[in-house]
C-alpha cells in the first residue's frame, strides 16, 4: 500500500509539473507573438482611390455623378509601440485620374493595432478623439485636409518581425471631416472615398 501511494504522488507530482511547463511555454509563446511587432518600418507601396462627393451607397457605388479617382504611390513609417498603439507618417504622390491632375501630399495619423494570429494582425483608427488622418501639402499652398478612416487594414508579419505587409481596401472607407476643437473628433461630410492600398514594410529601428 505504501509502494503505491509512494507510486501515485510521484506519478501527481509528474503530471502537475509537466502541466506547469506547459502553460510556462504558452505564456511565453503568447506573450512573444503578441509583442513580436514593435520599432520603427520604413515601407514604400502603392494605392488606389475612388471618391464621390456624395457617398457611396450598401453596395459600393457611388449615390451621384461627381466621382473622381487617384492612382498613387506612398513612400515612409509605420512606427509600433509594442503596447498596440502605433503611427505613420508618409509621403503619398497621386495622379487624378479625371483631371491628369499631379499632388503630392504627407499624411499622418495615430492608429491602434492588435494581433489576430502568430502572424497576422489588424491596424484600426478607435473611435476616439484625435484618431483621424491628417493630410497637408508640402508647400504649405492648399490647407490641410482630414478623414475619418473607419475600418480596419489586416497585417502580415515576419515570425522574427522584421517585415511586415499591410493591405487596406473596401469595406474600410475614408471619410472627409473637419476637426473640432470642443470634442477632438472630426466631423463627417458626405464626401467619402474607397482606397485599396498595399505596403511593405522593413523594421529600421527596434524602439520607436
Amino acid at each position: 500500500m505504501k509502494a503505491y501511494i509512494k507510486k501515485l504522488t510521484v506519478f501527481v507530482m509528474i503530471a502537475a509539473v509537466t502541466m506547469f511547463i506547459a502553460v510556462a511555454i504558452a505564456s511565453a509563446d503568447d506573450h512573444h507573438w503578441k509583442n513580436t511587432i514593435h520599432g520603427k518600418y520604413a515601407f514604400t507601396g502603392s494605392g488606389n482611390c475612388v471618391g464621390s462627393t456624395t457617398g457611396f451607397d450598401e453596395n459600393y457605388n457611388p449615390k451621384g455623378d461627381n466621382v473622381f479617382a487617384v492612382m498613387q504611390i506612398w513612400e515612409g513609417d509605420y512606427i509600433f509601440d509594442g503596447h498596440r498603439t502605433g503611427s505613420i507618417k508618409a509621403t503619398f504622390r497621386g495622379v487624378d485620374l479625371s483631371t491628369y491632375g499631379i499632388s503630392v501630399a504627407n499624411v499622418s495619423w495615430k492608429f491602434k493595432y492588435e494581433m489576430t494570429d502568430h502572424n497576422r494582425f489588424q491596424t484600426y483608427l478607435p473611435d476616439e478623439p484625435g484618431y483621424y488622418d491628417t493630410v497637408e501639402d508640402p508647400a504649405g499652398i492648399h490647407p490641410p485636409n482630414y478623414f475619418n478612416i473607419v475600418g480596419r487594414c489586416d497585417g502580415a508579419v515576419e515570425g522574427d518581425g522584421t517585415l511586415i505587409k499591410i493591405t487596406c481596401g473596401p469595406p474600410q472607407k475614408h471619410i472627409f471631416c473637419f476637426p473640432n476643437p470642443q470634442t477632438g473628433f472630426c466631423d463627417n461630410t458626405p464626401v467619402e472615398l474607397f482606397c485599396s492600398e498595399s505596403h511593405v514594410g522593413i523594421r529600421v529601428f527596434d524602439s520607436p
